[in-house]
C-alpha cells in the first residue's frame, strides 16, 4: 500500500528565503513524494546559518562525498552548526570553502580532514604509481589485487618501506595541518588488522605475520603524526570501534562507530554500541576524547541504492536516531551524527532535536534510576533517559509543560523498549544521586537516587514541530 506524504526537498536550488534565515532554522521548500505505508514525513531539513552557542548535544558530520543534496548556499555556515565536521579536502578546494568562515560561525568547531587510507581521493592519488610490479596496491598471497566494495583497489601500507604512508604524510603536511588548516585528521579505514586475505609482507603466505606487519605500519603512521602534531585531533574509523587491546589508542583521540545501531556492519544491539563506547573512552586518558557515534539509515536490510534515494525516515529510523543521540549524551567525549550511511556520507541533515540546547551535564550518567538496565543523565536544561531493555519504563517528574524529544511532554511519561527520551526544561540544579562515571563506567559515591526536578519553563531552543520526537508514537 502506498500513501502520499509531504517531504522536504533537499537540493541545490535553495531559495532566497533560506539565505536570509539567520535568526531561525532554515527550511527547505516542499515537494510531494510517494513512499511505502510505513514511511513518515521526513524529520530533516537544512541547518540554520546563525552563530552557534549550543553546548549539548555534541554533533558530528561525516561530510566527505560530493552529492547534489549537499550543494547549498551558505554552506560554510550550515556546516558550522556541527561540533565536529569531517571534510574531504578535494571538496574544500573545488568549492573554495573557507575554514575561517566556519570558525567565525562556530568558534569551538573542530574541523578534521578526511584521509582515506584505502582508496585515495583525487588529491592523494597524485604521485601514486600505476598498477604494476612496483605499485602500492594490496595483494593476496597469489598476487591478485584486493578490491573493496566501493571500487578501486586497496592500498598496501607495508610495501616499499611504507611508501604509501610516507606519501600520505607529505600530503598531510602540505595540505592539512599547517597554519590556519584543519584541527586534525579522520583516518578512514584505520582497521586494527589487515583486510581478509591480504599478504601484507608479500611473502606469498597469508598468516599472523601479515597482521603484525599491518599493525606496525599503522602505528608508524600514528607515531609520526603524534610526534609532529602533538595537539592535533587524530580520530580513526575502522567501521566498528577498535577493541580494548588495540595499540592505536596510545596515539589517537578516539575512533568512529560507523553504521551504529544499523545492520550493514555496525551492530543493531544497543549493548554493542554502549560497550564499544565505554571501552574506547576508557582508553583515552592523556588528551581530549572524541568518540563518534555515526548512525545512519542503513538498517532494515536497506541497500545502498535504496538509502541513496530515501526521502523519509521510518519509525524505526527515528527510534535508532533517538537511541543514538541520547547515548552520546550519556558520556563525556561522545559525538552523534546521522546520515545516509557508508559510501553516501555527504548530508546536511538537521533535526529540531539538535536545536534543543541541554546545557552542561550536572554529573555522570546514572544506571538504574528508572529501572534495572536503564540509564539517565541530568543537564542544566534537561534530562536524558535511555531504555535499552525489552520492557517499557515509567518516568515520573514534577509538573512540566515543556515539549520533549520522543514524546516526553508531561509530568510523567513512558520510554518504550530499546528507545530513549530527552526532556528539555529550564535551568536546573544538580540532583544528588549515585551514578557511574560518564567515561569509565566506575560507580560514583553519592546519596540515594532522587527524581529530577525540572523548571517548568520550556527550553527556548526546542522546536517540537518537525523532529523524530513527533514520530515516537507517544
Amino acid at each position: 500500500m502506498l500513501v502520499i506524504i509531504v517531504a522536504a526537498a533537499l537540493h541545490s536550488g535553495a531559495t532566497a528565503a533560506l539565505a536570509d534565515a539567520d535568526i531561525g532554522p532554515a527550511r527547505a521548500p516542499s515537494a510531494v513524494h510517494i513512499q511505502e505505508s510505513n514511511a513518515i514525513a521526513p524529520a530533516w531539513r537544512l541547518p540554520p546559518i546563525r552563530p552557534v552557542t549550543r553546548v549539548n548535544p555534541r554533533l558530528a558530520n561525516y561530510f566527505h562525498i560530493d552529492l547534489a543534496e549537499g550543494r547549498v548556499d551558505h554552506k560554510e555556515r550550515r556546516l558550522a552548526q556541527w561540533n565536529v565536521v569531517i571534510l574531504n579536502h578535494d571538496i574544500v578546494l573545488k568549492e573554495k570553502l573557507s575554514l575561517a568562515r566556519m570558525r567565525q560561525t562556530n568558534p569551538r568547531i573542530k574541523l578534521l580532514a578526511w584521509i582515506p587510507l584505502q582508496g585515495p581521493n583525487d588529491g592523494l592519488a597524485k604521485g601514486v604509481p600505476a598498477p604494476g610490479d612496483e605499485d602500492w596496491y594490496a595483494r593476496r598471497a597469489d598476487g591478485t589485487y584486493l578490491t573493496p566494495h566501493w571500487g578501486g583497489r586497496l592500498m598496501d601500507v607495508c610495501v616499499q618501506s611504507r611508501a604509501w604512508l610516507r606519501h600520505l604524510l607529505r600530503y598531510v603536511r602540505r595540505h592539512c595541518l599547517g597554519a590556519g588548516g584543519y584541527d586534525g585528521l579522520m583516518l578512514d579505514c584505520l582497521w586494527p588488522a589487515e583486510p581478509p586475505g591480504h599478504d601484507a609482507n608479500r611473502d606469498g603466505v597469508h598468516d599472523a605475520r601479515d597482521t603484525a606487519a599491518w599493525r606496525e605500519s599503522m602505528l608508524f603512521l600514528l607515531r609520526r603524526l603524534r610526534a609532529e602534531y602533538p595537539g592535533a585531533i587524530l580520530v580513526g574509523n575502522g567501521g566498528l570501534p577498535w577493541p580494548a587491546d588495540c595499540p592505536y589508542y596510545e596515539y589517537a583521540n578516539g575512533c568512529m562507530h560507523e553504521n551504529a545501531l544499523g545492520d550493514q556492519f555496525g551492530g543493531t544491539e544497543w549493548r554493542v554500541l554502549w560497550n564499544a563506547c565505554r571501552t574506547a573512552l576508557s582508553r583515552i586518558s592523556n588528551r581530549p576524547a572524541y568518540h563518534l557515534i555515526q548512525a545512519d539509515i542503513r538498517a532494515d536490510r536497506r541497500t545502498q541504492a535504496v538509502a541513496a534515494d530515501q526521502r523519509a525516515l521510518t519509525p524505526n529510523d527515528c527510534r535508532r536516531f533517538r537511541l543514538g543521540l541520547a547515548t552520546a549524551l550519556l558520556v563525556d567525549g561522545g559525538y552523534f551524527g546521522f546520515d545516509r550511511g557508508d559510501c553516501l556520507h555527504g548530508q546536511l541533515w538537521w533535526f529540531d532535536d539538535y536545536d534543543c540546547d541541554l546545557g552542561a551535564p550536572l554529573g555522570a550518567s546514572i544506571e538504574g534510576r528508572y529501572g534495572p538496565g536503564t540509564f539517565a543523565r541530568d543537564f542544566e536544561r534537561g534530562l536524558v533517559v535511555v531504555n535499552p531493555t525489552q520492557t517499557p519504563v515509567w518516568v515520573a517528574h514534577t509538573p512540566d509543560s515543556s515539549g520533549g524529544i520522543g514524546g516526553a511532554r508531561a509530568s510523567a511519561f513512558t520510554v518504550p523498549p530499546r528507545d530513549a527520551r530527552i526532556l528539555p526544561a529550564g535551568l536546573r540544579k544538580p540532583a544528588a544521586s549515585p551514578g557511574r562515571s560518564s567515561r569509565t563506567g566506575r560507580p560514583e559515591q553519592a546519596a540515594e537516587p532522587a527524581p529530577a526536578r525540572l523548571d517548568p519553563r520550556p527550553s527556548a531552543g526546542f522546536l517540537p514541530e518537525r523532529s523524530c520526537a513527533q514520530n515516537s508514537g507517544q
